[in-house]
Parts: structure tokens; C-alpha cells; sequence
């Protein structure tokens, strides 16, 4: 005879008994501090995972979680986070991005005066959360003669280049 909560008696057969141990479910639910997707903006996102089995409620003791993503400790660079909660072999998992944020692009001068020099206007970057360090790559001619001429940003660099992303029109024009 067997009397247990954790088995259920499936089958008799001939004086056998096939017993199948019960599968607990559980319900796991992930909180974040932020919206999914939300423009990234230097700020820790922060989850909070709550764990329970599905029949009662009652809190789960012990489950283990998992991070990948552009960091596994902490959500704040852009990207796209996976987190893994395994409780007794089941995983229960949930998925936060972070957007990058557009740059705004700026020339720091777009008229020159004719000096017979080579001159060329900078970017200037603005839309860049403070203490973040992004660099714009341009791509320019050198110019000397009087006209109407372009500069297109190209790429960007810098510690914190990947948590954004260049404006769709990249180009701008300037005059000597």
C-alpha cells in the first residue's frame, strides 16, 4: 500500500504497482524597474523574481537564476538580457532589452571663409547621457576651395559607444 501525497498510483498490474512521483509546477513571475525596451539612459534596471508553487502560493525556498546579456551581474548597457530561473530542473525564463538611444548630430561650424586651407567642420554629439564616453568617425574630403561640400558620420567609438546608435540622416553640408 502506498500512502503519500507525492505519488500517485497509476497502474496495478498482477500483483504490481507502477507509481509516478507527482511534478510540482511553479509560477515564477519577473518585476522590472523599467519598461521593456525603454531607451537606454545609464540607469540600473533592477528584476525582482518571485517564485511559488502554482497549487498553494507558497514561496519556492530555492531556485537558481541566471543572467546573459551584454552584462551578467546587472541590467543597464543596451542590449538584449536573458534570465534563467531553474527551480528542480524546470527553467522558467523571461527576456528584457534595452534600446539604444539615437544620437543627435551637430556641426560645429557649417560656413567657412575662404583661406586657401584645408577646412572641415566636427561633429558634435548631443542626446549623450552624462559621463558616457562616444566618439562619431566622419568621413570627409579635404577641402579648400570655395563650395558646398559634405561630411557623413560613420561609425562611433568610445566605452560607451554600443548603448547607441547614429541618427538616420547622417550626412550634413557646409560651405566655404
Amino acid at each position: 500500500v502506498i500512502d503519500s501525497v507525492n505519488y500517485n498510483v497509476v497502474e496495478r498490474v498482477s500483483g504490481s504497482i507502477t507509481v509516478v512521483e507527482d511534478i510540482e509546477y511553479y509560477t515564477v513571475t519577473f518585476e522590472y524597474s523599467n519598461d521593456n525596451n525603454y531607451i537606454y539612459d545609464g540607469s540600473k534596471t533592477t528584476v525582482t523574481i518571485t517564485a511559488t508553487y502554482t497549487e498553494t502560493g507558497t514561496k519556492v525556498a530555492s531556485y537558481t537564476t541566471t543572467m546573459t546579456g551584454p552584462s551578467t551581474e546587472e541590467i543597464i548597457d543596451a542590449g538584449t538580457y536573458t534570465i534563467n530561473v531553474d527551480i528542480e530542473h524546470l527553467t522558467y525564463t523571461s527576456t528584457f532589452t534595452v534600446t539604444r538611444r539615437t544620437l543627435t548630430l551637430n556641426l560645429d561650424k557649417n560656413e567657412f571663409d575662404y583661406n586657401a586651407d584645408v577646412q572641415q567642420p566636427y561633429f558634435y554629439l548631443t542626446n549623450v547621457v552624462e559621463g558616457d564616453k562616444v566618439n562619431v568617425g566622419t568621413e570627409t574630403k579635404d577641402t579648400v576651395n570655395a563650395g558646398t561640400y559634405t561630411v557623413s558620420a560613420t561609425t562611433l567609438s568610445g566605452d560607451d559607444s554600443n548603448n547607441y546608435v547614429l541618427p538616420e540622416v547622417k550626412t550634413m553640408s557646409y560651405e566655404i
